[in-house]
C-alpha cells in the first residue's frame, strides 16, 4: 500500500477501512451445489483469505429433518489444499477426488512435465479405490473451457472416469545439454510455447484420459490411459461419454492456426468430434463450417440427443448463443433456440441465450435448464427441446430484479442460487408440483448474513432512454442515508460485450459501505439485450459507449443531487478504457478516476494482447480475420489510435490511479505504463501500482484487498478531500 495514500489518513481511519473490508470479504461465496440421490444437498463454498493470499474451499452438507426441512450437518469442512478437483458421479454414489502429489512447472517455459495424481474414489463413507496416476500427463484441467469429468457405469460393474489433462512434454534442452536431440522440436521455439492466453497460461494441447476401475472387485485391472484417435492438430475440450460408453464426443480447437485467447471469447471456431473405442480410428467430425463452433456438449439421460452451444460466425467475443441439438445416433443437427436479434426494449421478452457453459446435469426429460444473462440480471430458463419453447423461472426469486442461477436438479426439485448487489448468496430449493412452474414451493437452504453496517444499503435497476431513443440500463447501489458522503461513482463494465448484472460483487458493496453512490452502466454493446444491441458498438468504441456513459452520468447527478466536484469514474479492462475516455473527453465532468488494467492505446495493444482481433473488431468494426493482415499500415494504425483514450491524454486534468497486473495477457502492463508516463510527462497527478503474480482481474486475494482499499483511499483524498 502506498505510503503517500496510507499517510493521508489517520491510523483510526485506516483501521476502519481495513476492518470494513474484512467484514464484507469474510462472507463465503457459493460456487456450486449438488442434489444427491440419497436426499442430501451439498454446497461448495469458497472464501477469500487475503492474509494468506489464498482461496479456501469448503463443503457444507444438508439433510432433511422429519418435516422435510433441510438442516446443516455439522460445520463446513475445508477442502485440503492438495485437492485439485472433485467430481460426483451422476447417481451420486461415488465421488472422485484428484489429489496432486507432484508439482507442475511454472507456466511460460513451453513445456509441462508430468504431474503425479492420486485419484481417490469415495462412496458415502470411505475410500473404495486409490489410483496412482504417475508420469502420464501434466496438470488436470478443470476450467470451463477445456475441463470436464464424465462417468460411465459399464454392465460388468466397472466404472469409467473420463477427464482432461495437459499432455506431458519434456523440459527444454539447449544445444549444450548432453541429451540434446536435434531431431526433436525445440521447446524454446515460440510456436511450441504458444498457449491459450489469459487465464489459460500453460495450457496448449489438452487430451482426454480414461481411468477404468471396479469399485468392489480388487482383481479387476485398473487402467488409466490417454484416449487415442484425437487429431494431432486439435486441442481437446469438454469430452463426454457416448450413451453406450464405447466412445466419446468432444470439442476440438485447431492448433495449426495461431492460438487466440479463449477466456471470455465464446466465438472461437471449433468442431464437435466423435471417437469410437471399438473402431479405434481417427475422430470423425460431427459439425462443419455451417455451425462454425460448438461448446460444452451434454447428452440427455436417455442418450437420444446431445445439446451444445454455438454462436455461428460472429466477430465479437461475447455473443448471443444458439442452442443446438444433435440427434443420436443419426447425427442430424437442428437448431432448438436461435439467436435473438431485435429485442423489444420495453418488456421482459426473451432476449436470447448468453452463457459460457451448460451444466453437466442440465437435462430433465425433454427440458434443459440454463443460467443466462437477461438484461441486467442473471436468470434461469427452461428450454423444452420438443416444442423449442423457453420459460423463464422468474417466480423463483424472492426479491424483485434479483439474479438467479441454476446449481442442480433432481426430479421435480431445482437447486438455485439467488444473489443481489447486497446479498452474497441465498440457496433455494424449488419443488415443482404437477410439473407446473407456477405451482411450486420454495425453501431457503442457506443464506448469507448481511453485515450490520450494510443493512441500509439499497439498490435498484433503472432503464433509461438516450437522446437518440435507444435503451440503456443502470444498476444503482445506494448507501445508507446516515453514511452517505454524497459522492457518485460511475462504473462502466469491461468487455465491452459483457454486462453488469444484479449478482453480488464484494468491492461494490464495500464502496457503498464507505458512503459512495454507485451507478453501474450497461451501455450499448452489452450482452443480454439481443444480438443487434451487441452489433451496434463495434466500429464505434470510444464514441457510442462514451456517449452512453456520459448521459448516464448527467442523469445520475441530477437524480441524486450530486455536487459537480463529487463525481468520479472507475473501471477495469474496457471499463478502464471508458474511464480514460471519460476523463479525457470530459475533463470537467469527472474529478478523479481509478482504472484497472485499462486499454489505453488500441494501436499498440494489437501487437501484444492474446486477442489481437479485438482491436480491429471494436475499433474498426472489421472482420475477425483482419488482424492477420499487416497491422502496420499507417491508415489502420491511425484509425486504431483515433478510437483510443491516448488521443485525449492532453486534456486529462483529474488525478488518475492505475492498478496493473504484471502477468496480464489480455491487456498487458505496457498499456498502463504507456498511459502512466504520458500523464506524468504532462504534469497530471498520477499513481500506478503493479501487482506481481496477478493477471487481468487482479484476483489474488492479497492484491485484491490492497487495490480495493487503495481505491477508497484515492477517492477520499482527491474526490472527498479528506
Amino acid at each position: 500500500m502506498s505510503e503517500e495514500l496510507d499517510k493521508s489518513v489517520s491510523d483510526q481511519v485506516l483501521k476502519e477501512l481495513k476492518s470494513g473490508y474484512e467484514e464484507i470479504y469474510s462472507c463465503p461465496s457459493v460456487s456450486g451445489g449438488v442434489l444427491s440421490q440419497d436426499g442430501s444437498i451439498t454446497l461448495n463454498m469458497s472464501l477469500r483469505d487475503f492474509r494468506n493470499n489464498a482461496s479456501r474451499s469448503y463443503q457444507q452438507i444438508f439433510y432433511a429433518n422429519g418435516q422435510s426441512k433441510y438442516q446443516p450437518v455439522g460445520f463446513p469442512v475445508q477442502t485440503a489444499p492438495s485437492v485439485h478437483a472433485t467430481s460426483a458421479s451422476p447417481k451420486g454414489d461415488f465421488t472422485a477426488v484428484f489429489n496432486k502429489t507432484g508439482k507442475d512447472d511454472e507456466p511460460g517455459f513451453g513445456h509441462t512435465k508430468a504431474v503425479d495424481y492420486q485419484i481417490e474414489i469415495w462412496n458415502q463413507s470411505r475410500i473404495v479405490k486409490q489410483i496412482i496416476v504417475k508420469d502420464l500427463h501434466g496438470k488436470v484441467t478443470n476450467d470451463q473451457h477445456f475441463g470436464r469429468t464424465s462417468w460411465f457405469h459399464y454392465q460388468d460393474g466397472s466404472i469409467g472416469l473420463l477427464y482432461v489433462a495437459e499432455i506431458k512434454t519434456s523440459p527444454p534442452k539447449t544445444l549444450f545439454d548432453k541429451d540434446y536431440d536435434r531431431n526433436k522440436p525445440s521447446h524454446f521455439d515460440l510456436d511450441n510455447q504458444e498457449d491459450w492466453g489469459e487465464g489459460l497460461v500453460g495450457q496448449k494441447k489438452p487430451r482426454a484420459f480414461l481411468c477404468r476401475f471396479h469399485p468392489s472387485d480388487d482383481s479387476y485391472e485398473i487402467k488409466t490411459e490417454q484416449i487415442n484417435g484425437v487429431p494431432d492438430n486439435v486441442a481437446l475440450s469438454s469430452p463426454v461419454f457416448t450413451p453406450d460408453g464405447d466412445g466419446i464426443v468432444f470439442v476440438g480447437y485447431d492448433v495449426s492456426q495461431r492460438r487466440l485467447g479463449l477466456m471470455y471469447c465464446v466465438q472461437r471456431q471449433s468442431t464437435l468430434y466423435h471417437v469410437s473405442f471399438k473402431e479405434n480410428d481417427q475422430a470423425q467430425a460431427l459439425t462443419g463450417s455451417e455451425q462454425w463452433n460448438a461448446r460444452r456438449p451434454v447428452f440427455d439421460p436417455r442418450g437420444h440427443q446431445l445439446v451444445f452451444l454455438s454462436t455461428g460466425q460472429v466477430p465479437y467475443h461475447m455473443s448471443c448463443n444458439k442452442l443446438m441439438i444433435l440427434e443420436w445416433p443419426s447425427r442430424n443437427i437442428k437448431t432448438c433456440i436461435d439467436v435473438v436479434h431485435d429485442y423489444p426494449s420495453q418488456d421482459d421478452s426473451f432476449p436470447g441465450i448468453y452463457t459460457t457453459d451448460l451444466h453437466h446435469n442440465c437435462w430433465n426429460n425433454d427440458d434443459v435448464y440454463i443460467s443466462t444473462v437477461w438484461r441486467s440480471t442473471m436468470a434461469v430458463i427452461k428450454v423444452n427441446t420438443k416444442t423449442n419453447s423457453v420459460t423463464k423461472l422468474n417466480p423463483y426469486t424472492l426479491q424483485k430484479d434479483a439474479s438467479l442461477q441454476f446449481l442442480d436438479q433432481r426430479g421435480n426439485e431445482l437447486l438455485l442460487l439467488e444473489q443481489s448487489p447486497v446479498v452474497p448468496y441465498k440457496v433455494i430449493l424449488a419443488t415443482l408440483h404437477d410439473d407446473d412452474e407456477q405451482n411450486h414451493s420454495l425453501q431457503v437452504i442457506s443464506q448469507s448474513q448481511i453485515p450490520s453496517s450494510c443493512k441500509d444499503i439499497t439498490w435498484h435497476v433503472e432503464s433509461q432512454n438516450t437522446k437518440d431513443g435507444s435503451l440503456i440500463e443502470c444498476i444503482y447501489i445506494i448507501p445508507s442515508p446516515h453514511h452517505s458522503n454524497h459522492a457518485l461513482i460511475m462504473s462502466p463494465h469491461g468487455g465491452p460485450h459483457s454486462t453488469y448484472t444484479t449478482t453480488f460483487i464484494s468491492s461494490l458493496l464495500y464502496y457503498a459501505r464507505q458512503g459512495f453512490t454507485l451507478c453501474l452502466v450497461n451501455y450499448r454493446g452489452s450482452i443480454g439485450f439481443g444480438q443487434s444491441y451487441i452489433q451496434s458498438l463495434p466500429g464505434k468504441c470510444g464514441t457510442l459507449d462514451v456517449s452512453d456513459v456520459r448521459e448516464a452520468t448527467l442523469r445520475s447527478k441530477s437524480k441524486f443531487l450530486i455536487d459537480d466536484d463529487l463525481v468520479c469514474v472507475i473501471g477495469g479492462s474496457h471499463g478502464g478504457f471508458l474511464s480514460a475516455h471519460m476523463v479525457g473527453q470530459y475533463p470537467d465532468l469527472y474529478k478523479a478516476t481509478v482504472m484497472r488494467n485499462p486499454v489505453t492505446n488500441i494501436a499498440t495493444l494489437s501487437a501484444v494482447t492474446d486477442i489481437p482481433d479485438w482491436s480491429f473488431v471494436e475499433a474498426m468494426g472489421g472482420d475477425m480475420k483482419h488482424y492477420e493482415q499487416d497491422n502496420h499500415d499507417f491508415e489502420i494504425v491511425k484509425r486504431l489510435f483515433e478510437s483510443s483514450p491516448m488521443k485525449f491524454v492532453d486534456f486529462v486534468k483529474c488525478p488518475v490511479l492505475l492498478l496493473l497486473g504484471r502477468e496480464d495477457r489480455r491487456v498487458p502492463v505496457s498499456q498502463g505504463r504507456e498511459y502512466y508516463y504520458a500523464l506524468r510527462k504532462r504534469g497530471v497527478d498520477v499513481k500506478s501500482f503493479c501487482y506481481a503474480f496477478n493477471d487481468h482481474p487482479i484476483g489474488k486475494p492479497e492484491a485484491e484487498a490492497d487495490s480495493t482499499v487503495l481505491t477508497v483511499l484515492w477517492l477520499r483524498k482527491y474526490l472527498l478531500k479528506l
